[in-house]
């Protein structure tokens, strides 16, 4: 079924990372980009925000910079872990098994690499170090530091919804390849290049969209969906409407179907500004 709006015309849907996508490299959503999703808005079409970041951290950006979607636009976060409808309410959420999240966490402690874990969304680590101030900073969220993440999860009846390590590129890389294979019922992808993002294998931002396109009556092949990282070809390579930041790397880019210009050059403003245009999207680059 087509979802119709009132002057029965179909209906376009917009799905939007954050990080690298709409925010631009001065941590903003440029006034160009937002005056583009306020025209999405003020056509009464689709749109969801699809990230990695905490839920409360996704309604943070929103507030500071796209006050209007509050109540109208779904939120994805956590990198389809947490669904919540446009009226906040949480429709889907999944989390790591305690036996994989205290594997996992050993496995890090052991390779002293930096690790978070988030609980009802709450970011908890047990070192208080540049990694998660920074990356408090950059989430607009607060943090608890514990003694051991490992008998903090012993005793808690909460599970994980996500687990992060941040560390070097190169060793990042190493890790996933050694996780990957080990943990299927994982998933494992980068957001940044220093960050290395695990979920429930149930949970990735194309399931999200996958999930939502059922409950709003969307056709998610169809859908314009716009990202950057690794984090975001799940749903990149859905959809023949699909566009890759071009500040995104080349593996990202091979799994859309365009690319439009950077975060810092408003590559969503432009690449929204041509469909609407109707212009050929083959030659948006």
């Amino acid at each position: 079924m087509i979802k119709l709006s009132r002057r029965g015309l179909i209906l376009n849907t917009f799905v939007f990372d954050l990080d690298g996508t709409l925010i631009n490299g001065k941590m903003e959503i440029s006034e160009k980009t937002v005056e583009q999703i306020y025209r999405i808005y003020e056509k009464k079409e689709n749109i969801i925000l699809c990230s990695g970041r905490m839920y409360k951290s996704v309604i943070f950006v929103r507030d500071k910079f796209l006050p209007f979607l509050k109540d109208y636009a779904p939120v994805v976060s956590y990198n389809g872990s947490v669904i919540a409808d446009k009226k906040g309410e949480i429709v889907f959420s999944s989390v790591i098994d305690k036996n994989t999240s205290l594997e996992l966490l050993e496995y890090f402690t052991e390779r002293n690499i930096h690790k978070q874990i988030y609980l009802n969304d709450f970011l908890y680590s047990d070192n208080e170090n540049d990694n998660i101030k920074l990356y408090a900073k950059h989430a607009g969220v607060d943090f608890e530091i514990i003694p051991s993440l490992s008998d903090f999860m012993e005793k808690s009846n909460n599970l994980p919804i996500k687990i992060i390590a941040i560390g070097e590129s190169e060793l990042l890389c190493d890790v996933q390849k050694e996780l990957v294979p080990k943990y299927s019922e994982l998933n494992i992808v980068k957001s940044f290049t220093t960050y290395l993002d695990i979920n429930n294998k149930n949970s990735s931002k194309g399931l999200a969209v996958k999930k939502l396109s059922e409950m709003m009556n969307f056709d998610y092949k169809k859908a314009y969906i716009f990202g950057d990282s690794e984090n975001d070809v799940s749903m990149l390579e859905i959809s023949d409407n699909s566009f890759a930041m071009g500040n995104a790397d080349e593996y990202v880019k091979s799994k859309a179907a365009y690319t439009t210009k950077t975060n810092y050059e408003d590559g969503v403003a432009f690449a929204i500004e041509k469909i609407y245009s109707d212009t050929d999207l083959s030659d948006i680059i």
